[in-house]
């Protein structure tokens, strides 16, 4: 009981909060280094409508944590809060809210990077996102039982995934000029190469 109480708490910590709402106060039990990291990034992006390179670095730190968990649990490994749980299943679970985790980090980087016109370092984030997200149905099934721990966390990831393809179909398309949408005309540029007709 203790366990699916401890992964009621992880689950609630991949949910992006809501516009306008002031998220709970940021901790992660199962990846404890990731809370300190978490809980300034609030606090920045609280403070400041802008993005600015402190916030982007912690941004990226905090991915670099979750990188780091995820990797230890891979190994079979516990961490922090979650080492009271050393069961095969334990393990599988937090290996998958791990994943999870540095997934919903990767697509906070992507999003910051979107919102700088950085859309190449943008992409390149999501597409980490969208490849930790779909291996998750061939590691750990599609058939886990409605109201378990790993059904809603596979479904955590669901979510993350359409989140993410809406978020890089937004995109600009590669090869439009900066600052151009993928709905804008663009005029065309004539063809170096072949000379223009005369009429």
């Amino acid at each position: 009981m203790g366990r699916i109480l401890v992964l009621a708490v992880l689950l609630a910590s991949l949910a992006a909060p809501a516009a306008g709402d002031s998220p709970p106060q940021f901790t992660d039990a199962a990846c404890p280094d990731a809370t300190p990291l978490g809980r300034h990034l609030d606090e920045l992006t609280a403070a400041t409508p802008s993005l600015t390179p402190d916030l982007m670095s912690t941004a990226l730190k905090l991915v670099a944590v979750y990188q780091t968990c995820a990797d230890a649990y891979d190994r079979g490994s516990t961490l922090g809060g979650a080492s009271q749980d050393k069961s095969t299943s334990g393990v599988s679970l937090l290996r998958l809210y791990s994943h999870l985790a540095l997934a919903r980090a990767q697509q906070r980087v992507g999003n910051y990077y979107s919102a700088q016109h950085k859309y190449g370092d943008a992409r390149a984030s999501y597409d980490a996102a969208l490849k930790l997200v779909a291996a998750l149905p061939a590691t750990y099934g599609t058939d886990a039982p409605s109201g378990t721990v790993q059904r809603s966390l596979l479904d955590k990831g669901s979510e993350i995934k359409k989140e993410v393809e809406s978020a890089v179909a937004a995109l600009p398309k590669a090869g439009l000029p900066p600052g151009s949408t993928p709905d804008m005309e663009v005029p065309a540029t004539p063809d170096p190469i072949t000379p223009a007709k005369k009429t």
